[in-house]
């Protein structure tokens, strides 16, 4: 039979009703796949925190910098108790068999470390030993169950909060141990690998065991479901949100994996309120009810954290202990029906006490460094972030140093106020700031001596002349190499009588501050005895806008170059003045500042890392020189009171720096372990009444003497082969018997002075064995004029 062929289709003809239809199908069709896409588009950038909802933010979270127990830092016993106590470790019985706990033993110390999520990895929670030689950590010992890098974990400092007040941490679901996602699992969605989230099957489960009134409530949405209410809903009852939450639960399923839902169900779930914040997901959880890491919870934990969920602050475990008794055995029988355990372990489990310690005290310590921290995070990282993103911000603040440099500055000022007595209506103020050799890591920023009285932090945000604290930045410009410049030596000879030096501003006149002056005088004399005639000569010769030149290299500012220049006459915060010596401690490579470590976010992603230092300023051979010159003030300079009158007996480089009137006293110096910075002042420039040698010196050394304490004495390392010579402290020549005023002063290889001293010092030995005004030439112990 013949086909007839089908006509041309007329539109005309087609019944409106089917046009219609045609386009509710077209438009519908769209919706939907503009729904799913929208869908996928708000997931991906809630998976990734860059946006957020209310079910869906995290606070970021400031921490101290963690400390790795290694053998090689030759720990002493006393700074890792100290660092225990900082973390919070209690002691108890052995074997010790909970995180968070240590033991003294005859050898050492047992300690139970906690898990923790470092920046490279998890660390899980274990026992070590830590065994000790002549005080200090030699070796330690991990168990089998123990951390493979064992390190005290860091110290939270601050949490932000978001806002409607949540405390939530992102854990990655595979770090969530199998007992706590059982246990949920079991009480909340027992079928949730085998729906597509809405189940039928358990929705009729839950109603008829509610309504036979069978032991413990049981809801009836599933995971995903709750999580779609979670981050999209409101917690309102009403058929047309049950509607949306099950569309939206398909729309999940459809575009996440069983995985991914329930790793953002394990970061998102509501636990609760406890105190005056509310808690998010089983991370935070685990703190809140056990201070103690998710990683680390027991059966009977994990059974009820997850009995808390149908209605947390119900159920929660500090309101009532029978009732969360109750909730939790409830759960272990779930997990029994669910296969996860047997009856005899969840018998065993039901028999244990609760457990619950109220953990996460308000985080706010230590707020001098935390302030500083994140106002230098602030330039890499929006401030909403720091409420929604849950980055973790890693300090390089070490809490042993820091609490001590708070206290023993606090203590410090108040003495010398007692000394010297208060020459202003407020109270003299202090500052300290404590740098890691080489990295410019900022290890303590002490600001003030209270923080609750002023906030105001005067190591980072106070701007004031350093005075002769500035000087080494002169002579090191002069020594530098970078410069070809090969005409300046220690022993190199300069003008120190009174003259005038023109200025914009008219003549300008220094004067020495002890009242001596010299025909000539050596470099090395000049930088010991910090003569500001010497050194005005020094900055005419290379130049003042050479000076400001590197003081621009080391990142100072607004440095004019006129002839005062290098007395400290332009302004610096303390932070800033403590990179200069960072500099020269370093080799010359600039040294920055730098509190923050690192910034990781929520998924673990690094978004800042704290930059090495590579940026050369001085050649090595000037650090070098300087060094050793600087080690020359400390000797037999301005600086001599520090080990003279305080005892001071570490290998120490640094330079006192007085301002006009004694406005302003500093003391900059570093060890071979530290680089510290001091600063005396009052807020209102007033008189302290002494100098730099009487008030910053010896504040300096009580502030490192105790963070030093107990560590073992070291040497600085020779980096550059340098020769050393005893000179005369004004002809620059060898010295002879006759010199009544000599210097051990160091020099490249080959360019030490040959000759003997030249000048007749018949005429000063008629006088005594000194210049007036001037200190007898003095030698470290073993040396004296004429040694090498």
């Amino acid at each position: 039979m013949k086909i007839p062929r089908p006509g041309k289709l007329h539109w005309k003809k087609l019944e409106w009703k089917k046009v219609l239809a045609l386009g509710v199908i077209v438009a519908t069709t769209s919706a939907i796949a503009f729904s799913i896409l929208s869908l996928a588009a708000e997931l991906s950038s809630l998976r990734t925190f860059k946006a957020s909802t209310p079910g869906w933010s995290f606070p970021s979270h400031v921490y101290s910098d963690w400390l790795d127990l290694d053998p090689r830092r030759n720990l002493p016993r006393g700074y890792v108790l100290a660092s225990l106590a900082a973390r919070g470790y209690r002691s108890a019985s052995r074997p010790l068999s909970e995180p968070g706990t240590m033991a003294e033993t005859p050898r050492g110390i047992e300690v139970y470390l906690r898990g923790f999520s470092y920046p490279e990895s998890a660390s899980v929670a274990g026992p070590v030993a830590l065994e000790f030689a002549n005080g200090r950590l030699a070796r330690v010992f991990v168990s089998r169950a123990g951390p493979s890098a064992p390190r005290l974990e860091p110290v939270l400092l601050r949490r932000f909060s978001t806002d409607d007040n949540m405390e939530r941490t992102f854990i990655p679901e595979e770090e969530v141990p199998t007992l706590v996602k059982a246990a949920i699992l079991s009480a909340e969605d027992r079928r949730f690998y085998h729906h597509i989230g809405f189940d039928p099957r358990g929705t009729a489960r839950a109603l008829v065991h509610n309504m036979r009134g069978g032991e413990g409530m049981q809801g009836g949405s599933t995971l995903t479901q709750q999580l779609a209410r979670t981050l999209f809903l409101t917690r309102e009852r009403s058929l047309l949100r049950k509607l949306r939450e099950t569309t939206l639960a398909l729309g999940l399923e459809l575009l996440l994996s069983k995985k991914q839902i329930f790793e953002m169900y394990l970061n998102a779930v509501y636990l609760g309120h406890v105190d005056h914040s509310e808690v998010g997901g089983v991370a935070e959880g685990a703190h809140f009810y056990f201070d103690k890491s998710v990683r680390d919870l027991t059966l009977p934990e994990a059974a009820l954290l997850a009995s808390i969920i149908p209605a947390p602050n119900l159920f929660s475990p500090f309101r009532g202990a029978k009732a969360a008794v109750q909730r939790r055995n409830q759960v272990l029988k779930d997990m029994v029906a669910s296969g996860w355990i047997d009856s005899a372990t969840a018998a065993r489990a039901a028999a244990s006490p609760l457990g619950v310690h109220k953990g996460r005290p308000q985080a706010g310590l230590f707020p001098f460094y935390t302030d500083y921290a994140l106002s230098e995070a602030s330039k890499d990282v929006d401030a909403r972030d720091l409420q929604t993103r849950g980055l973790r911000v890693f300090t390089a603040l070490d809490p042993v140093w820091q609490s001590r440099a708070e206290t023993e500055l606090s203590a410090g000022v108040a003495q010398l106020e007692g000394w010297y007595g208060r020459r202003g209506p407020a109270p003299l103020e202090g500052a300290a700031c404590v740098l890691e050799p080489n990295t410019g890591l900022v290890r303590a920023v002490v600001g003030g001596r209270d923080y609750r009285k002023s906030p105001f932090n005067r190591a980072t945000q106070s701007f004031r002349q350093p005075g002769s604290a500035f000087k080494p930045l002169v002579y090191a410009s002069a020594f530098d190499r970078n410069l070809h410049r090969k005409d300046f030596t220690a022993a190199t000879t300069l003008p120190d009588m009174p003259r005038e030096f023109a200025t914009p501003e008219g003549p300008w006149r220094p004067h020495n501050d002890d009242g001596s002056y010299h025909d000539q005088v050596t470099i090395a004399k000049a930088l010991a005895k910090s003569l500001n005639i010497a050194t005005a000569n020094l900055t005419e010769r290379i130049g003042a806008k050479t000076v400001v030149q590197y003081a621009e290299k080391l990142g100072i500012q607004n440095v004019r170059a006129v002839p005062s220049v290098g007395l400290g006459t332009s302004e610096v915060s303390l932070v800033r003045l403590c990179s200069v010596y960072g500099t020269i401690q370093s080799g010359g490579i600039r040294v920055d500042p730098e509190p923050v470590r690192l910034i990781v976010d929520a998924g673990g992603q690094v978004e800042y890392t704290a930059p090495a230092p590579h940026e050369r300023v001085f050649d090595p051979l000037t650090a070098a020189l300087m060094t050793q010159l600087l080690r020359g003030v400390v000797d037999f300079g301005t600086g001599y009171a520090l080990k003279n009158d305080y005892g001071f007996r570490r290998p120490v480089a640094g330079k006192t720096g007085t301002t006009d009137e004694n406005r302003d006293t500093w003391f900059v110096g570093f060890t071979p372990e530290l680089l510290c910075g001091v600063w005396l002042g009052y807020d209102l420039p007033t008189t302290i009444g002494e100098t730099a040698s009487q008030t910053a010196a010896p504040l300096w050394g009580r502030v490192v003497s105790s963070l030093l304490s107990d560590f073992p004495m070291s040497t600085f390392p020779l980096t550059v082969p340098l020769e050393t010579a005893v000179i005369d402290s004004y002809s620059g020549g060898l010295a002879t018997p006759l010199c009544p005023s000599v210097i051990r002063a160091p020099f490249e290889i080959g360019t030490a002075p040959t000759r003997g001293c030249p000048v007749d010092h018949s005429a000063e030995w008629m006088q005594g064995p000194e210049y007036p005004g001037d200190s007898t030439g003095s030698f470290p112990e073993g040396e004296g004029p004429g040694r090498p």
